[in-house]
């Protein structure tokens, strides 16, 4: 399950955006990586390229999955 999830919004959202700043600090600390906001798009791409890979059975995404699939690792 990702992160926040980042991208366009037609509102504004001042209390989102302090937080989407304060989790991408994240990224530097090991063990939190994964908690880092990731884009809308990048976690479409990764669902799409999960959805087109002919491997059978039941896929979970982590959130290292999604940013590789998503092409953001």
């Amino acid at each position: 399950m990702p992160s926040i999830l980042t991208g366009e919004r037609n509102e504004s959202r001042p209390m989102e955006a302090l937080g989407v700043s304060a989790m991408g600090a994240l990224r530097f600390i090991p063990g939190l990586r994964q908690y880092r906001p990731i884009a809308g798009r990048v976690v479409a791409r990764a669902l799409i390229a999960a959805v087109e890979d002919p491997t059978p059975g039941v896929q979970f995404l982590e959130p290292e999955r999604l940013f590789e699939l998503g092409g953001a690792a």
